[in-house]
């Protein structure tokens, strides 16, 4: 698989969770720019990490790719999740 469609994927990804983020985060927090972009370069920089130092990810599938995004994300969320209740 080429770098650019790596690259690709991670942008998707990226794309994704900032809208997401902004989505599910709007009843609570203003909207902020730089933690939409952080988003994308963080899963930009992570796809395109994968395919130059690991040789093995560019053969993986883009739903695997795209996959390892989504449980970043699910981590992140349990953490926050976790550290709200132990404030309790």
């Amino acid at each position: 698989m080429a770098t650019a469609t790596i690259a690709a994927v991670g942008l998707a990804a990226g794309l994704h969770g900032a809208l997401y983020g902004a989505y599910k985060d709007s009843p609570h927090e203003s909207f902020l720019f730089r933690r939409f972009v952080r988003e994308i370069a963080i899963a930009l920089t992570v796809a395109l990490g994968l395919a130059l130092l690991h040789e093995s990810a560019s053969g993986e599938s883009l739903f695997v790719l795209y996959d390892l995004r989504a449980h970043a994300d699910s981590d992140r969320i349990l953490e926050a999740v976790r550290a709200r209740r132990a404030t309790r």
